[in-house]
């Protein structure tokens, strides 16, 4: 009898649960970076994507490229008559391109090629079966299943964390609106999988510190398959590794029973950060020994600034960048000046600058809660200072400033620590009220935005 009782309702709470999980994990992404690609119209992102394309186009037809290549000819043909963001070049008659842009050399020969790899041959596939469809609107298309992918894995990676269900789906329902995912959402880049690897760090992060598994192996693993993503990816696996480390040391040599906890921290923080930094610096060392050697980048000096004074002092000018997370600089369309978005990106400042410390400041928090956010913290303090020392050995030179992009692996653990903060404090209403605006503000900005045509 109670079998027939319960039965109906535990299949109404799996449906009610299956629906707001596809809403939120799948269907808020998808529609709002397909409305975003549909108002860009097929107009290539400011943001490296000519090169970005250019890469996914030649590893899908056997070519890695190498230092001193140049964009492949079929880019250079589209580029003019797809436009771009932010140009005011009209080259372009009657579908074919009259005259190219400056810039034709492939600058990111140095990117390892998973991305690139996955993207273009995905998009081949598909622009040889269904042949009304080309292959840089397929590969794009693959970007809004990056980012949905990515959605679902930090969902579940926050579940890892034992954090209640509404406050996992309100945190990832922030994601189509922080102006930093817009871009790997809707052009075709290597920092469209950096929610998978952010969202990966956090599970891990979860395995070690809050169900103190050893979880060596598939944390080792993470961290060198992510490397040959992007590097950049690696940046939060050796936040998270020195803070391993350093808890490590401490729990092993204070005076208490904890040591072979410690020793396993050490253990696995140091795993962790040597598979980390072997995989960040594999694909360079590689590269290397591919194409000229002597070619010079095409956009060395461009973004960058001399060393005036202590190389030590412009490092420690640059280690707040981080605060750049919230900025609106990678929009398009000039979405950032519609009406309400403002005081959204004004709201996100306030989510995203204070996630770390509303953890720090709660009560009676598990001592997890807090290791993770020294993770985050350390975190977002070190990929702008190991950009900059990367640039400095490389050309002698340094970003003055360290852009939201660098850190799009590290801000889904920014996020994770709102969720902990929410799922403490059982905010339901701000975690629900929170993304609501944002959907509201972005959306209305993005179905007001004109389509995108090329400057006559």
């Amino acid at each position: 009898m109670n079998d027939r009782v319960t039965a109906p309702r535990f299949s109404k709470r799996w449906f009610g649960n299956l629906l707001v999980g596809f809403v939120v994990l799948v269907l808020l992404p998808a529609a709002y970076y397909g409305l975003a690609q549909y108002k860009f119209n097929g107009s290539y992102s400011v943001f490296d994507e000519v090169s970005h394309m250019s890469y996914a186009w030649s590893v899908s037809h056997g070519n890695l490229p190498a230092k001193g290549d140049n964009v492949a000819q079929q880019v250079l043909d589209d580029w003019p008559c797809s436009g771009q963001d932010r140009s005011t070049i009209a080259s372009c008659k009657d579908g074919k391109a009259t005259s190219q842009f400056t810039v034709v050399q492939q600058y990111n020969y140095f990117h390892p090629p998973v991305y690139y790899f996955i993207t273009g041959w995905f998009a081949r596939i598909v622009s040889t079966i269904w042949t009304g469809i080309s292959f840089m609107v397929a590969a794009r298309a693959l970007s809004i299943v990056w980012m949905v992918a990515g959605c679902i894995a930090l969902y579940f990676a926050l579940r890892s964390w034992k954090i209640e269900k509404i406050y996992c789906y309100a945190t990832v329902a922030l994601i189509p609106f922080i102006p930093v995912f817009l871009n790997p959402g809707t052009a075709v880049t290597n920092d469209a999988p950096g929610l998978l690897a952010g969202a990966s760090t956090i599970w891990v992060s979860s395995m070690i510190l809050l169900r103190q598994k050893k979880f060596l192996w598939p944390a080792v693993g993470l961290a060198f398959i992510f490397g040959l993503v992007k590097g950049t990816f690696v940046f939060q696996f050796l936040g998270l590794a020195a803070v391993l480390v350093l808890y490590g040391v401490w729990s092993l040599f204070r005076n208490t029973d904890d040591r072979q906890r410690g020793k396993d921290l050490l253990i696995q923080g140091m795993a962790i950060g040597i598979s980390g930094l072997v995989s960040l610096y594999s694909f360079t060392i590689f590269q290397s020994f591919r194409g000229d050697q002597s070619a010079k980048s095409v956009i060395q000096g461009i973004n960058t600034n001399p060393i005036v004074g202590s190389p030590l002092g412009e490092l420690i000018n640059t280690s707040m960048n981080w605060v750049l997370l919230a900025d609106d600089g990678t929009l398009r369309g000039g979405m950032s000046d519609s009406v309400g978005y403002v005081p959204w990106i004004a709201l996100l400042n306030v989510v995203i600058l204070g996630a770390v410390g509303y953890v720090f400041f709660q009560q009676n928090s598990p001592k997890a809660y807090t290791v993770f956010a020294y993770v985050t913290a350390l975190s977002l303090v070190l990929y702008p200072l190991i950009i900059n020392f990367r640039q400095f050995l490389a050309a002698n030179d340094f970003l003055p400033s360290v852009g939201e992009r660098y850190g799009i692996s590290i801000l889904p653990l920014v996020l994770c620590c709102w969720a902990l903060a929410l799922h403490q404090r059982r905010a339901k209403a701000v975690a629900v009220v929170i993304p609501v605006l944002g959907a509201a503000v972005c959306f209305a900005c993005l179905v007001v935005m004109p389509v995108f045509t090329i400057p006559s």
